[in-house]
């Protein structure tokens, strides 16, 4: 149940702050963010936030596992302050 609460989290920040993302049912996002995947896989890191790797053809897409709700806080944070 936690998976799911936090995911919905993780939908409803990528839906205000206007990103398509896929309607994952697993313990992941996958979202679009406007800018190339390693440009953002870099601010994360800077941020002390891995990622998965690239997925191409989404070049332009990242994906975040679902990982504690303290972990997620501080990257959903992240990714408001990169792409909010």
């Amino acid at each position: 149940m936690k998976v799911i609460e936090e995911r919905q989290k993780w939908h409803t920040l990528l839906d205000t702050i206007g990103r398509r993302r896929s309607d994952s049912m697993g313990n992941f996002v996958f979202f679009e963010t406007g800018q190339p995947h390693e440009i953002i896989a870099a601010q994360l890191i800077d941020e002390g936030i891995e990622i998965a790797r690239a997925f191409p053809p989404f070049d332009h897409w990242v994906r975040i596992s679902i990982g504690l709700p303290a972990e997620n806080v501080r990257a959903r944070d992240a990714i408001k302050k990169l792409l909010g």
